[in-house]
């Protein structure tokens, strides 16, 4: 581990974010997880269950804050900075210049360190990476190609060579960066046990998501 440094980790449960958390941690040790519960409409933030990120955060012993978006969609981070006082934020960007710029202007404000271990990693890397630790679902899918069939889907090799297919055919990014995707990874180094989802598939014909009825860490 490195000169002690106080982190924290922008946490949506997602499997970039959940990575970035568990290489932070290894680095630099996290203590606190803070989840920023979006609006529907967001581009900045992936749009979670709080609950779900907060039943996570207790799996892997870091305490967990959330902060609400407004209008002002850096509010909350700045929030958080002032709150809890960091060295150093993990993100899981991985290449969106559009999160990524945002997030280090705020951090540079507070002086705070940015750490985004998936940041231009090639795509197919990066999510190779990423299913070879975490065990990963898929929670919405937006795009030609994915259809309900891929809602709940774990994310394993069949589905990354199905997704790089994708990526060739219909110019589906591997890493859903483009909204084609979201994922939540619910077993992996970030906390211990496995996270076991009761859901309801909502589904228009085009896009969908999954309803969580029930959650549990076993």
């Amino acid at each position: 581990m490195s000169e002690a440094k106080e982190a924290i980790a922008l946490f949506s449960g997602g499997k970039d974010s959940s990575y970035a958390l568990a290489r932070a941690d290894e680095e630099f040790g996290v203590e606190t997880v803070v989840t920023v519960e979006a609006r529907e409409a967001s581009k900045m933030y992936h749009v979670p269950a709080v609950e779900l990120t907060s039943l996570i955060a207790e799996a892997g012993c870091k305490e967990h804050a959330v902060y609400t978006e407004d209008d002002d969609e850096m509010e909350p981070l700045a929030e958080a900075f002032a709150d809890l006082e960091p060295d150093v934020v993990s993100v899981g960007a991985v290449a969106s210049e559009y999160q990524r710029s945002r997030v280090e202007t705020v951090a540079e404000e507070f002086g705070v360190e940015v750490y985004a271990p998936l940041w231009g990693v090639d795509p197919e890397e990066g999510l190779r990476r990423v299913v070879d630790e975490f065990e990963v679902v898929i929670t919405a899918v937006a795009a030609d190609g994915l259809d309900a069939s891929w809602l709940g889907r774990t994310v394993d090799e069949s589905a990354v060579d199905e997704l790089l297919a994708l990526r060739d055919e219909k110019g589906v990014h591997p890493m859903g960066e483009g909204g084609e995707f979201e994922t939540l990874a619910v077993a992996g180094p970030h906390m211990e046990g496995s996270l076991e989802l009761d859901w309801e598939k909502d589904w228009d014909g085009v896009r969908g998501s999954l309803r969580v009825v029930e959650a549990t860490v076993r």
